[in-house]
């Protein structure tokens, strides 16, 4: 599989910034521009060491998420973390936000914030709500790892900015763009 060539370009101007001390990237991308092939192709184009973390709000992007990593990754492990699934030690891990930042949850005490190099929040405009403050809590004990937002909608109806979770827009790529 091959990325476009603007997706390869926006992976590693991330890698770049992050380089530069931008340890929390946002990425805009319009509908149908491949946020899940960017997060999906990150860590293998900027040979990332540890595990990454994946997570969204929605069963159809987990399961959008899972192909695209196991796509991009061919040979490395995917787990889950939603209902009844749970993930055992996998590079990659997809996971619900419901499922992991639920309120005394003890799924995510489970995952060692030290052992990841990535945390990713698909459609991050949501990343306000007390369940990804959770995750993001529980990942900023490690102050290496880089916390990427990607989503096609960086303003938020309720005006709440994005600045206290996300650094900068590294990346902005409206639908108009990629029409």
């Amino acid at each position: 599989m091959e990325l476009r060539s603007y997706q390869l370009e926006d992976i590693l101007k991330v890698g770049q910034r992050f380089k530069e001390g931008v340890t929390k990237p946002l990425v805009r991308y319009g509908t149908g521009l491949g946020k899940s092939c960017v997060y999906a192709a990150l860590s293998k184009t900027l040979c990332l060491p540890g595990r990454m973390l994946i997570v969204c709000d929605r069963d159809e992007l987990l399961e959008q998420g899972v192909r695209q990593l196991k796509a991009w990754n061919v040979g490395e492990t995917v787990g889950v973390e939603k209902a009844e699934r749970s993930s055992n030690g996998e590079k990659f891990v997809m996971a619900s936000v419901q499922s992991l930042g639920r309120a005394g949850a003890k799924r995510l005490a489970r995952l060692n914030p030290h052992e990841f190099s990535v945390l990713a929040i698909d459609e991050c405009d949501l990343s306000h709500a007390p369940s990804y403050w959770r995750v993001i809590n529980h990942f900023a004990q490690n102050q290496s790892i880089m916390r990427l937002g990607l989503s096609a909608t960086v303003n938020r109806h309720d005006g709440k900015s994005l600045s206290d979770i996300f650094q900068e827009i590294v990346v902005d790529r409206p639908l108009l763009w990629g029409i």
